[in-house]
């Protein structure tokens, strides 16, 4: 692998993969790096139904036709965790395999799923607790899981998780959905969803697999038994390795302006990881495609 790309993109997201079609597209010479499997968060979803030009894709299905169209552009791709970026004299960013230099540097990290941080999370992640149906829902064909939270995202992923298990029951600590109206009248017209308003997990339980929780509700303390938990309650940006740059707000994200610039000259940032007022698919695809731009506007 090259150790100079005229532009190093960090994340082979939905942002980070469309930047990078568009830059090989002008002959722009450009990197991917991933610390995982491309497609980013869109890996995590079911079904999409809100992405134009399809009535209904499964997100890893979007994920294979997005790599597709990279390899027909010949994108080099990189596995390794990004440790740290500097831009004070030499650009480069340092991954666990290496360092790479660039010109331009495009920031599509993503998010991640937030924990809970009740005890008992850590043991079980892997073993009856999880952060994604699609990936680990099958396993649990025909038993009883719990999905906690109740925005979009639960409630979807919770439809995927009803057409699998016997039962699927929603813990939201809230009275009442204050989503997506579509989506709170699927899951109340769907006869093997249960939701418990007002409630919180407190605790896991098991011993090498996830056996019960310990949920508080409006009639008290109770201990409930589910194969499996999906913990669905917001993401927080993957932003850990840019702390020591001047360019996020309060809440880690990632602060751009309208051409998805950052305050430091060359480096550029796209899709959930910025500051944005909408995190969806089509805006991920938005702003790769006006980061590479505002790129090749540059040469």
């Amino acid at each position: 692998m090259k150790s100079h790309f005229n532009t190093v993109i960090i994340g082979a997201g939905v942002a980070g993969m469309t930047t990078a079609l568009y830059l090989r597209r002008a002959g722009i010479d450009c990197v991917l790096l991933e610390s995982s499997a491309p497609g980013g968060q869109v890996l995590r979803t079911s079904d999409i139904e809100n992405y134009p030009g399809f009535l209904s894709i499964s997100g890893p299905d979007l994920a294979i036709h997005l790599m597709e169209q990279l390899d027909r552009v010949d994108n080099p791709y990189q596995y390794g965790e990004v440790i740290d970026v500097q831009v004070s004299e030499e650009k480069k960013v340092i991954c666990t395999n290496g360092e790479i230099t660039f010109d331009h540097l495009c920031i599509a990290s993503g998010r991640n799923p937030r924990k809970l941080g009740v005890p008992g999370e850590e043991k079980f992640m892997g073993h009856g607790i999880s952060y994604c149906a699609t990936c680990d829902g099958p396993m649990y064909k025909n038993q009883e899981v719990a999905v906690i939270g109740g925005g979009d995202a639960a409630l979807k992923e919770a439809l995927f998780l009803s057409k699998i298990c016997s039962k699927v029951t929603i813990i939201y600590r809230q009275e009442r959905f204050s989503r997506s109206e579509y989506l709170i009248d699927l899951v109340q017209k769907c006869p093997n969803i249960e939701v418990m308003y007002s409630s919180e997990v407190l605790e896991f339980y098991g011993d090498d697999h996830l056996e019960s929780v310990l949920v508080s509700t409006p009639n008290g303390e109770q201990k409930l038994t589910f194969a499996a938990v999906f913990i669905f309650i917001g993401e927080i940006p993957n932003t850990n390795f840019l702390k020591h740059l001047d360019i996020l707000d309060e809440n880690g994200y990632i602060i751009v302006d309208e051409t998805r610039k950052t305050s430091i000259p060359g480096v550029y940032a796209a899709g959930d990881v910025i500051a944005k007022s909408l995190y969806q698919i089509v805006t991920a695809v938005s702003d790769g495609a006006i980061a590479a731009q505002s790129i090749i506007d540059e040469e």
